[in-house]
């Protein structure tokens, strides 16, 4: 593929992406909803397989959210096994829900956007 056009690898084994990781609560999941809440904090880990992909430097993920640095240079993801890269959101107990999360990966050294529509996750 050129470097102006790219998506990530299927090869990888990995869990779904993004995975969704809840830390340990007490309290029971409210309804989302308008208004509501998140009554716990929320770890939320994005993973992208580079199998197979071509890369001259960095892999990040960028998007929306503040946390995904608003569509700007992106944070940072480390490999967590061969040719698979993770970066992790945290949301904080009092997070207003639902909440749209839409980012795309980079690589590249975060120089090269990946040739797919963005992709989106609701918390």
């Amino acid at each position: 593929m050129p470097a102006s056009s790219w998506s990530p690898s299927s090869r990888c084994q990995r869990t779904r992406s993004p995975s969704f990781i809840t830390r340990r609560s007490t309290t029971t999941s409210t309804l989302r909803g308008l208004g509501e809440v998140l009554d716990h904090p929320v770890e939320l880990c994005l993973q992208v397989c580079m199998a197979e992909v071509e890369t001259t430097g960095d892999v990040c993920v960028t998007g929306n959210l503040p946390q995904l640095t608003g569509w700007g240079n992106g944070i940072p993801m480390y490999p967590v096994g061969p040719e698979l890269f993770q970066a992790c959101l945290y949301f904080e107990q009092g997070e207003p829900i639902p909440l749209t999360i839409e980012y795309k990966f980079r690589k590249d050294g975060c120089e090269t956007w990946e040739s797919v529509a963005n992709r989106v996750f609701v918390l």
